[in-house]
Order: C-alpha cells, then sequence, then structure tokens
C-alpha cells in the first residue's frame, strides 16, 4: 500500500484537526452553558426526532453511533438528571424505549437554539456554500462505505 501523498496527507490532518476542534468546541460550549455534553445532546436530539419522542435503545445507540454499553453509561447519567427515561414494551419485553422527559424536552429546547449558532459559528459560516457542499457530498461518501455504520461493542 503506498503511503499518502501530500495531498492526501493534507486532507487527512484537515479532517482531523478541523473536526476535533470543531467538535471539541461545541462539547465546551453545550457543557458551559447548559451542562450537556455533545454526547449527551445529541441523545436528547435522536430521541426528539422520533414519534412520540421514544426510540428502541438499540435503535439510539444505532443512530447515536455508539455501542451498546457506551450508550448505557451515557444514558445512566441522563436518568439520574431526570433528561431521559427507560420505558419496557408491554408487548415485547425483550425490547427497552428511550423516553425523552418533559424535563430533558425543555433542556433540549433551551440549548438547541445555541448549539445551531455554534454549528453556525464554528463550522457552517467559515464554508462557502460550495466548500459546504463538497464536505457534505465527500462526507455522504466515507458514510456510504460503512454499511452499517460502525459500533464497536467495547
Amino acid at each position: 500500500m503506498p503511503w499518502l501523498t501530500p495531498a492526501e496527507q493534507e486532507t487527512w490532518l484537515g479532517f482531523i484537526r478541523g473536526s476535533l476542534l470543531v467538535l471539541e468546541q461545541l462539547d465546551a460550549e453545550l457543557q458551559a452553558a447548559h451542562g450537556l455534553t455533545l454526547e449527551d445532546y445529541e441523545i436528547l436530539a435522536n430521541i426528539s426526532d422520533h414519534e412520540d419522542q421514544r426510540m428502541r435503545m438499540s435503535d439510539l445507540a444505532h443512530s447515536a453511533l455508539m455501542s451498546k454499553s457506551h450508550l448505557t453509561h451515557r444514558f445512566d447519567r441522563l436518568v439520574r438528571r431526570g433528561l431521559v427515561d427507560r420505558v419496557k414494551c408491554e408487548s415485547d419485553l425483550r425490547v427497552t424505549y428511550a423516553v425523552l422527559t418533559p424535563q430533558g424536552l425543555e433542556l433540549l429546547e433551551l440549548a438547541a437554539p445555541d448549539h445551531v449558532r455554534s454549528v453556525r459559528s464554528h463550522l457552517i459560516d467559515r464554508l462557502t456554500p460550495e466548500q459546504q457542499r463538497n464536505l457534505a457530498c465527500g462526507f455522504a461518501a466515507v458514510v456510504e462505505g460503512f454499511d452499517p455504520p460502525p459500533c464497536p461493542e467495547s
């Protein structure tokens, strides 16, 4: 396998540096303003996007790109804060639903405008519309290569 060309190396390092800087900044701002990590926010947002603000825990792990054990750890913290709850499916006791509580929805609705402002400030507004399209198309191709997306079980 050949080494990366200078242009490929620039792409790789740009991805690593840019994504880490943006994600760390978004995480820091959410924690400072709302006491939520970026992972917490993503969990709440994923649940809120589903009917009745509930979804299967296994689907949530897949959607949030987290292992089931990592999701359980994060979810337990959100349960203790009263932001989410677990509800057993009455027709299939093997299924557990993640449910957004009214308190969780309230916090999400409070945090969402700040989060969107941060995403705009630290990513979207720094790119031209053409760069945004190229980035979206490029990462769509990357994501397509993972079918299904990786979710390590560790």
